[in-house]
């Protein structure tokens, strides 16, 4: 399970990311509706990303494999926004969030080549763009730089491409931001943790330094974090010999990707790094100052996907992968 939206009518639409499905939750009748479905027709997707409130009880739907958008409302799908529309030739496929005066968020990466013997590398720049868009003429405010995440992707052969694979750390990790309804951006930080905020008038708000744990990655971590991955996806664990070390950061980053969660009450929730086995899941909740006003503990298996009206809404697995969908009142 993805992501929720809360309806004005009291259901909740809920994505599975995974197999690409959409779903309107009716938890007074115990009914689940499909909404749509696969493929790349009016009502269909090929993959699901956010789901994005906007006003008048829509939502956005990021498509990026199909490379376009769906508009919904309620838990109808209205509308398709293709790929040559002005918001997505200006590079908002998989937006951060979404505001009330027509704005959507996006990065853009800058990539470097270097050439090698027979192999061409491609690797992330230190830094990406921050960029506001304009849903309906693609027009674009640049808000800054932000750290992106670490990957090298390695194109074999000499005269044409062999084989593409990209190498991403399962640590790895780039500093991450969100557009709440309100036109007020949060920017999470790395080196130090912190969170800096963007007003809807273009203030620059600077937090100061997170408490953070700093667990250096040694061999007992990386063989614990590439067990815990294959456990997650299914597949054989890596050793981590077979992980070149220079991909490895020092210590545990104090979050990882996909951390942020905005809330309806104008605070950042951000998910921590889990710094050792069998730990509950920990989520800072950070106010527009900058500042942890409190934390949330769940269990190992549970995390939050959404918020609603005065309502938290979290996914717990049990030992068989069977997810459930709870609420749970927003903490004041």
């Amino acid at each position: 399970m993805g992501a929720v939206r809360e309806l004005a009518d009291g259901r909740v639409l809920v994505s599975d990311i995974g197999e690409a499905k959409l779903f309107a939750t009716d938890f007074s009748r115990q009914a689940l509706t499909p909404v749509g479905g696969p493929g790349q027709g009016p009502n269909e997707y090929r993959a699901i990303a956010a789901l994005i409130p906007l006003p008048n009880d829509s939502t956005l739907l990021a498509d990026p494999r199909g490379g376009r958008w769906l508009l919904l409302h309620g838990a109808d799908i209205v509308a398709v926004v293709p790929p040559d529309s002005p918001p997505l030739r200006s590079g908002a496929r998989n937006p951060f969030g979404a505001d009330g005066s027509g704005h959507v968020l996006a990065t853009s990466a800058v990539r470097r080549l270097e050439e090698g013997a027979g192999t061409t590398v491609t690797n992330a720049a230190d830094s990406l763009w921050i960029l506001l868009i304009g849903r309906s003429t693609g027009s674009i405010d640049t808000l800054g730089k932000a750290r992106t995440r670490p990957s090298r992707i390695v194109v074999t052969g000499r005269d044409r491409a062999q084989s593409v694979s990209v190498i991403v750390n399962p640590l790895s990790v780039g500093e991450q931001v969100v557009l709440f309804p309100d036109g007020w951006v949060a920017v999470a930080r790395l080196d130090p943790y912190r969170v800096n905020w963007v007003s809807n008038d273009g203030r620059q708000i600077r937090g100061d330094p997170l408490p953070e744990a700093r667990v250096r990655v040694d061999e007992r971590v990386k063989r614990w974090v590439l067990e815990e991955r294959a456990r997650q996806t299914g597949q054989p664990s890596a050793r981590p010999e077979g992980v070149p070390d220079d991909d490895w950061p020092a210590t545990i980053p104090p979050f990882l990707s996909n951390a942020l969660l905005p809330a309806p009450d104008g605070t950042l929730w951000i998910v921590r790094a889990a710094t050792k086995p069998n730990v509950a899941t920990l989520y800072d909740v950070v106010d527009r100052r900058g500042r942890v006003v409190y934390r949330v503990s769940l269990a190992q298996s549970e995390r939050v996907v959404g918020f609603g009206d005065g309502a938290v809404y979290s996914v717990a697995s049990d030992e068989d992968g069977i997810q459930r969908l709870r609420r749970h009142a927003l903490p004041r």
